[in-house]
């Protein structure tokens, strides 16, 4: 039986901050995913937008330890923007962070823009437990997200 590549990192972009911004393919051909993150010190956000146009929030704190098929409505906020309430759910394989996922239309784009404007992504769990995410130089790395899907994400006609 063949084995599946492993993912390609087939380009970066110069890092800004804490952000680090990638395309990776799984496999030699077809679109990538693209990637901006700011993980690390086990705490952060990523933003990633996947072929067939999803998009694809991760945020990571290590003093979580959320039950595993855990999922909740929470409520994301850039600055004084006002709220999102989007469906979040915990990683199969990391009870300290959770994914929130959605097709990459006009309403993602707008969060995206509202990251790239703001300082801080605030998350409002439904026990009323908030957690923020200091946004600092993503509106350089939301850029480069950007040209990295639109060279690398697309699916060609």
């Amino acid at each position: 039986m063949a084995q599946e590549p492993a993912p390609l990192n087939i380009w970066e972009a110069p890092k800004v901050g804490r952000w680090t911004v990638k395309a990776i393919r799984n496999g030699w051909s077809g679109p990538a995913q693209c990637l901006m993150s700011n993980i690390g010190d086990g705490s952060g956000v990523a933003y990633a937008i996947a072929p067939g146009d999803v998009q694809r929030l991760v945020v990571q704190n290590s003093q979580w330890r959320i039950p595993p098929g855990t999922s909740a409505a929470i409520y994301l906020q850039v600055d004084h923007f006002g709220p999102w309430e989007v469906k979040a759910r915990r990683s199969p394989t990391a009870a300290d962070t959770i994914f929130i996922e959605a097709r990459f239309d006009a309403e993602a784009r707008r969060l995206l823009e509202q990251m790239r404007q703001g300082s801080w992504l605030h998350i409002v769990f439904p026990s009323g437990e908030r957690y923020e995410v200091s946004l600092e130089g993503s509106k350089l790395a939301g850029g480069y997200l950007l040209e990295c899907y639109e060279r690398f994400g697309k699916v060609a006609p």
